[in-house]
């Protein structure tokens, strides 16, 4: 992984806990978790590697590639230039804490 590759901001949210309002509707709270600089790729057509089994994932929009971040499961989304991905997966690559590749799906 090349520092220069990784150019997009990104600030890592995680759940933090829930409230209901008084119509019994349940909304997720998230606090920032941190940040970290990574690469977002567009991964419309691609065949993606979850784990180590290529296959292809119809909903995931971008795979996103960060150094290691203890915290980071898929249950945290990203946020960049204010647009928010929900993460599919979270692979820490070579299982050395030096890479994680995300496969997300783009919030609208």
């Amino acid at each position: 992984m090349q520092a220069g590759q990784l150019r997009h901001l990104l600030t890592i949210i995680a759940p933090a806990g829930q409230t209901q309002d008084a119509a019994g509707d349940v909304t997720t709270n998230w606090a920032p978790l941190g940040m970290a600089w990574g690469r977002v790729t567009p991964t419309a057509g691609r065949n993606l590697a979850l784990g180590q089994i290529p296959t292809t994932n119809p909903t995931a929009t971008h795979e996103i590639e960060l150094r290691h971040l203890a915290g980071l499961t898929p249950e945290c989304r990203i946020e960049y230039a204010g647009r928010i991905f929900a993460l599919n997966s979270v692979r820490n690559v070579d299982e050395r804490n030096i890479r994680q590749v995300c496969v997300a799906t783009e919030v609208v």
